[in-house]
């Protein structure tokens, strides 16, 4: 029977990154479509998200100061010599990236805001820059979207008109006191003008208006746009700063019309994401383009000449970051990661795409106002676990000569939910532990512990402690006061079952010591002659204990490995349970079953070809329950062949001669289901493991997480463009309905299950029906306001983002068509 995971109502929040200040500045698309409030390139429905990338510079108008986030609090500097003004906490700042306002709003004064998600709304303070006096805190709903300069708030409410064209009307607050300054009705879609003097609002009529923002008197019209026959799902999509020219979105695509007479200049097929740069003589947009590997998105530019608009740069369309300069003369550009490592960052002339200078390896993140300087996020000591170090630094645009830097560096390592999963606690490859809220994100503790770099972290039972266990030794500390409440040096035990005995190798030791958990005091010791032995497990009776023994050498001088039991009351060597050649065996074990994969290298003379082994044997006698020897068409050499889920009791074999993954029973070895994963690298691995309910199988690939259902072997959810997801820092919550992962080594991200969910059932009502096709047009048009799971069902396309595709690919299954 299917678990339905009802999942709960959540807050949307954007995550800490690049993205938060275009939402804030309004630069999003509206009205054509409703945009997924996370990360652009997530297509998982992100709770929220922790970076740990450097999260870039925000340079105030003037650009003689800059704002600086980093782990732990802002940092406002000067930008000649980088002197620290002032720091705000972290807790003032934790869910937004830091803004600069413009120096004419609060009586011309350079004001620099922060902002965070507040039960259900989004608190804003607002700071002077000169010398970090809290000037103003202002609460106010998420539903609204306001001006650039937060002086003005606009709320959207639908009109009952019966006419297709579905208008709306606009109202328009003051954000200051929220007070409702006009109304304005029958319209089909508006937008703040770049400078916060205007609204723009495109009438049910035709009629284009621009309306003073502050009584709503009209500044300008443009009557009767020739729009076409179809004026449905309109969108004012982007303004130039020049306001000369403005981007009309459909769901087909963008028109580039004059703001002058509203005349169709160009359109722009399939394009998304705009961006007016230069006072707007410069566009950008993405293109998607299908192909056989599926669709991929390029990016176009265009510019204004001699009263045309022509296309420029084709040699950029793969770009993975760009940023035209304040003058628009040059422009900044980065292909990304590439497998040799980070793309070095260019400056290009605009007009020809010439390479002016040509940076190191690094992330880029912008320019300061004047253009005289670039922003680049250097990347330091990449490691094979994709760990690395980075360095904000400050470049010259005319010399190319580095200027100073700024530090802003950790890694997440482990991660795992409290027992009620209400916290989330992780710990970085920096040494440190932190304690989030798991539904908004907000931290609430975070320790220096340098021993516990790379440790295991968990919660204790009642979880009011968190506890880590590192290669240095053991912490436990409180979190309601923070106090350090236990502290045991050296490498981590195993605990037995009834807690009263746990198993240690003492550093540099080559024996486990069996001790006492009330007072540590020696028991026995374990050793074997000529080699080291390590704990792995207790029995479930803890009456055994499991252990393997490295470094042992054969008569020959060959190494080997060995893993046996022990009794705990005796002291004694029960049996050994396995003997292996290989040097460095995979192995699982939770004290019931023990598995171990073994490699082994060809030999062509001998004809002997390249080979692993699966041996699963049961503890408690050291029984051998199953054994298989895989050939190479089932594994990339030296590279995980699957995995093992003891819990389950199954295990995972990839099939490179068909692309497909199999799931077999551990115990037997029969084949339970087999998933087509198609052609993938053979030495990129895949990471698998189950939800909570162990009726879906997840893998975990660079790029893709999938959700496969293990009755059927169908793929049922899949995001596509997580960045170097790792799967092994993914987990659940404990009733199941949230997860958490690291997407590459810096960003937490925690998400909503999305399995459980019948994409298209958006009432929930275990059926896709005409009802559920018109609930997600009311979502598209915003006469509604989804839930987190009304979202994730409504998104039949999962791409992030409703729009009328989803509704009518909804309508066809509803009455039986193909999708």
């Amino acid at each position: 029977m299917r678990v339905n995971l009802e999942l709960r109502k959540r807050a949307w929040q954007i995550g800490a990154g690049l993205l938060a200040a275009a939402a804030l500045f309004g630069s999003m698309a509206s009205g054509a479509r409703a945009e997924m409030p996370n990360i652009q390139w997530m297509k998982a429905p992100a709770l929220w998200s922790q970076g740990f990338t450097p999260e870039g510079v925000v340079f105030s108008p003037s650009g003689h100061v800059f704002a600086f986030r980093t782990s732990s609090f802002t940092e406002v500097r000067k930008t000649s010599d980088q002197k620290l003004l002032f720091t705000i906490p972290v807790s003032h700042s934790a869910n937004r990236r830091p803004l600069f306002l413009t120096s004419t709003v609060r009586q011309g004064m350079g004001v620099f805001v922060t902002g965070e998600s507040v039960s259900g709304a989004t608190q804003y303070q607002f700071w002077r820059a000169t010398d970090s006096t809290l000037l103003e805190t202002v609460r106010r709903t998420r539903g609204l979207e306001y001006s650039p300069d937060f002086l003005y708030a606009v709320e959207t409410t639908f009109t009952p008109d019966t006419t297709t064209t579905n208008p709306f009307t606009v109202i328009v607050r003051r954000f200051r006191d929220d007070h409702i300054l006009f109304t304005v009705e029958n319209v089909l879609a508006w937008k703040f003008s770049p400078r916060s003097s205007h609204l723009y609002v495109l009438r049910s009529d035709r009629t284009l208006q621009a309306l003073n923002l502050a009584d709503g008197s009209v500044v300008r019209e443009i009557p009767s746009l020739d729009l076409g026959a179809n004026v449905t799902h309109l969108g004012i999509v982007a303004i130039a700063r020049n306001e000369a020219f403005f981007l009309l979105g459909r769901p087909s695509g963008l028109e580039l019309r004059s703001l002058t007479d509203g005349r169709l200049l160009r359109t722009f097929p399939n394009a998304t994401y705009p961006q007016f740069h230069h006072d707007g003589y410069l566009l950008s947009y993405r293109e998607a383009e299908e192909t056989p590997q599926g669709t991929i998105y390029r990016t176009r530019f265009w510019q204004f000449v001699v009263n045309d608009w022509v296309p420029i740069l084709p040699e950029l369309s793969n770009v993975a970051f760009f940023e035209f300069s304040p003058d628009g003369r040059s422009i900044m550009t980065w292909e990304g990661r590439t497998e040799e490592g980070s793309a070095p960052v260019f400056l290009r002339r605009t007009f020809t795409g010439e390479v002016i200078r040509e940076f190191p390896a690094a992330i880029p993140q912008g320019f300061s106002p004047d253009g005289q300087l670039a922003v680049l996020a250097l990347i330091l000591n990449t490691t094979d676990r994709g760990v690395s170090d980075y360095l904000t630094t400050f470049w010259r645009t005319d010399t190319g000569q580095r200027v100073d830097q700024l530090e802003d560096y950790r890694a997440i390592w482990d991660i795992a939910f409290s027992p009620d999963g209400q916290m989330l606690a992780g710990t970085t490859a920096k040494g440190e532990v932190r304690v989030w809220r798991a539904n908004d994100g907000t931290l609430l503790r975070v320790w220096e512990a340098p021993e516990t770099t790379a440790g295991r972290v968990s919660f204790s039972p009642g979880g009011q402690t968190v506890i880590v266990e590192g290669p240095g030794g053991t912490r436990e500390w409180r979190i309601s006061d923070g106090q350090l409440v236990r502290q045991v040096e050296g490498p981590p035990g195993i605990v037995s079952p009834d807690g009263q005995v746990f198993a240690v190798r003492p550093p540099n030791g080559t024996a486990v010591e069996l001790r006492r958990v009330a007072d540590r005091s020696l028991i026995r010791t374990l050793a074997i002659e000529g080699g080291t032995v390590h704990p792995l497990a207790f029995t479930p009776d803890g009456a055994t204990l499991l252990t393997r023994t490295i470094e042992r050498k054969d008569a020959s001088g060959n190494t080997f490995n060995t893993f046996e039991t022990w009794s705990v009351s005796g002291g004694n060597l029960l049996r050994t349970l396995a003997t292996v050649d290989d040097p460095h065996p995979s192995f699982e074990t939770d004290g019931r079953l023990l598995t171990v994969l073994t490699y082994r290298s060809p030999d062509p003379m001998a004809g002997i070809p390249e080979s692993r082994t699966l041996s699963v044997y049961r503890v408690s006698d050291g029984a051998l329950l199953h054994s298989e020897t895989l050939s190479s068409a089932n594994f990339a050499a030296r590279r995980q062949f699957g995995r093992v889920d003891l819990e389950s009791e199954t295990y995972t074999v990839r099939n490179f001669d068909n692309g497909t993954l199999l799931l077999r029973d551990l115990i037997t070895g029969r084949l339970l289901q087999t998933f087509n994963l198609g052609e993938r690298d053979p030495f990129v691995g895949i990471h698998t493991m189950f939800t909570p309910d162990e009726q879906y199988l997840i893998t975990v690939e660079p790029r893709r997480i999938s959700f496969w259902d293990v009755e059927t072997g169908q793929r049922v959810h899949h995001f596509d463009r997580e960045l170097n997801a790792v799967g092994s820092s993914l987990t659940f919550s404990p009733d199941g309905l949230s997860m958490a992962y690291t997407q590459g080594a810096r960003v937490l991200v925690v998400a909503d299950n999305p399995v459980g969910i019948l994409l298209g059932d958006v009432n929930d009502n275990r059926k896709v029906e005409v009802g559920d096709a018109i609930l997600t047009l009311r979502f598209v048009t915003r006469v509604a306001t989804p839930t987190a799971r009304e979202r994730l069902a409504a998104d039949i396309v999962t791409d992030g983002i409703l729009t009328v595709q989803d509704a009518i690919l909804i309508l066809r299954r509803a009455v039986g068509l193909p999708v």
